[in-house]
């Protein structure tokens, strides 16, 4: 399997490339839920993982770990990896479609990139991907891979959760009223109901892995939730004046 992927062992050792794959494929999840499920007692996670792949007790504690956390970011890292500068991208375009028929000419076109790198990578590395992204038309920012996950649990997952949760309310399958909703949408549902088109797996991926960004943005968002919900309880017409008017302030800034 290793020496069929795309040529990495003409730069890294055979055992190299059996420890990126390992940590990388999605498959590690599965596996490491059948890890974390089994039931022989007598023996340790780590001896369970190390007889399957045969490697030593060590190393299987350290995959372990790295299991764990889920950070593909520090697993790369603790490869140390030989000629190999690890840079993150994070191209902030696309669509609620998937692969690569989904893509056009002019996708990342003045849509900014976020880069995040390593302190050990060299600044020349850094700026030669910049380039690459300019010359793609994107605009970058570098930020640390923390802050990245913090923005991103803001300004994409939190839409992405409320959208799932607003078709799901809107459009109930036992609602006498489903087929009228659905005919009558107008462009608001229909802007969630884009969002919620989204690669359903992609998505199940991302709100497990930055699951504790997006919980601490789920209970703040709940909160503002129930504040609308209680001005409108108690016909406070000057409240929601005040939390509509403040946010159209950000609109108008987006």
């Amino acid at each position: 399997m290793v020496q069929n992927y795309t040529g990495l062992n003409q730069i890294l050792s055979q055992k190299e490339v059996f420890n990126l794959y390992f940590n990388l494929l999605p498959t590690k999840f599965r596996f490491y839920k059948w890890i974390k499920g089994t039931k022989d007692k007598n023996k340790e996670k780590y001896q369970i993982l190390a007889q399957h792949f045969e490697c030593s007790s060590r190393e299987a504690k350290d995959y372990m770990e790295l299991l764990d956390k889920k950070e593909v970011n520090k697993i790369i890292s603790n490869l140390n990896l030989k000629n190999v500068n690890w840079i993150a991208s994070h191209p902030i375009a696309g669509t609620e479609y998937s692969g690569p028929e989904a893509g056009f000419a002019s996708l990342f076109k003045n849509r900014w990139c976020i880069i995040s790198a390593d302190k050990k990578v060299a600044e020349d590395k850094i700026k030669s991907l910049e380039n690459f992204w300019s010359k793609l038309g994107s605009k970058t920012k570098r930020m640390t891979f923390e802050d990245h996950d913090y923005v991103l649990s803001l300004t994409s997952h939190l839409p992405h959760a409320v959208a799932y949760s607003i078709v799901k309310t809107a459009i109930n399958k036992e609602d006498k009223f489903k087929d009228d909703v659905i005919q009558y949408s107008a462009g608001g549902l229909r802007d969630f109901t884009r969002i919620a088109a989204s690669d359903p797996l992609m998505w199940k991926d991302i709100f497990i892995d930055n699951s504790e960004n997006i919980l601490k943005v789920l209970d703040n968002y709940s909160k503002n939730l129930n504040e609308i919900k209680d001005a409108i309880k108690n016909k406070d017409s000057k409240k929601l004046l005040e939390i509509f008017s403040s946010t159209k302030k950000v609109r108008k800034e987006i």
